[in-house]
C-alpha cells in the first residue's frame, strides 16, 4: 500500500505541473488530443485548451484517496498471535480497488503526456523574462573554483555580489551576461565569452540531456530495472 501511495504522490506531483502549464497562467503546454474536447457547459473557452484537466485533477484525488487508505493499512499493523479478520476485512475492501484506481489514472495520464505538446514561443518569452538571471548559480559554481575563475572568490562574497548583480538586471531590465560584464570583480576572473556562455538560460539545463539519455538506454524496454543502478 505503501508503494502505491508513494506512486500516487508522483502521479499527482506530475498531474498539477502539467495543469498548471495548461492554465492561462503559464500557457506553455498545449494538448493536441485528437477529437474535440468540451470545456465546461458555462466555460466554452476551455475547449481552445483541450477541454478540462480531468485526468490531471484525478491524479491528484487519487493521492487524497491513497492517504486515506495509509491511515487504514497501519491501523491493521497491530493483531493478536491468531489473526483474525480486524485487519484483513479492511485490507481485501481496500487494495484492490486501490490497484484499480492506480491503475486507472496512470493511463489516462500516460495518455495525456503523450499528446502533450511545448508553446515553444511561449516557453522562450518566459524564459527570456528572467534576463538570464536564473543562471546566476552556474556563475557562482564558476567563481568559487579555482580551475575555473581567476582568484576564486569565498561563497559567501560570491551569493551576496551576484545577488546584487541579479537585482540590478532586473531593475534596469538588462541581459545579466552585459551587468556581469561591467562589473569588475567578475570580468577579471571570468573570461567575457565564458561569461556570455555560462549566462545563456536557453542552454542553462545542466546535465538534464545526459541523464535523461542514460536512464532511457538503460531502462527502456526492460521489465525489470537494471542491477547495475
Amino acid at each position: 500500500m505503501y508503494a502505491l501511495a508513494r506512486t500516487s504522490g508522483t502521479l499527482a506531483n506530475l498531474g498539477r505541473y502539467i495543469r498548471k502549464g495548461r492554465g492561462d497562467d503559464s500557457a506553455v503546454f498545449v494538448l493536441k488530443k485528437p477529437g474535440k474536447a468540451k470545456g465546461s457547459s458555462a466555460m466554452p473557452h476551455k475547449d481552445i485548451k483541450g477541454g478540462n484537466p480531468i485526468a490531471e485533477e484525478q491524479a491528484g484525488s487519487l493521492l487524497h484517496v491513497m492517504a486515506g487508505k495509509m491511515v487504514t493499512t497501519i491501523e491493521t499493523i497491530p493483531f493478536d498471535y491468531g489473526r483474525d479478520l480486524e485487519g484483513s476485512a479492511s485490507d481485501r475492501l481496500d487494495v484492490g480497488p486501490a490497484f484499480k484506481f492506480v491503475d486507472h489514472v496512470t493511463r489516462r495520464l500516460a495518455e495525456v503526456v503523450y499528446y502533450l505538446n511545448l508553446d515553444k514561443a511561449r516557453s522562450l518569452d518566459r524564459i527570456n523574462r528572467t534576463y538570464g538571471t536564473v543562471t546566476s548559480e552556474q556563475v557562482m559554481t564558476y567563481l568559487l573554483d579555482p580551475r575555473l575563475a581567476r582568484e576564486p572568490m569565498s561563497r559567501h562574497a560570491a551569493h551576496d555580489l551576484l545577488g546584487k548583480l541579479a537585482k540590478q538586471a532586473y531593475d534596469d531590465r538588462a541581459p545579466f551576461f552585459e551587468v556581469l560584464e561591467r562589473n569588475l570583480e567578475i570580468a577579471c576572473r571570468v573570461d567575457p565569452n565564458i561569461i556570455r556562455q555560462i549566462t545563456n538560460p536557453i542552454k542553462y539545463i545542466g546535465q538534464s540531456r545526459e541523464i535523461i539519455q542514460r536512464n532511457y538506454d538503460d531502462l527502456h524496454g526492460r521489465k525489470t530495472f537494471s542491477h547495475t543502478l
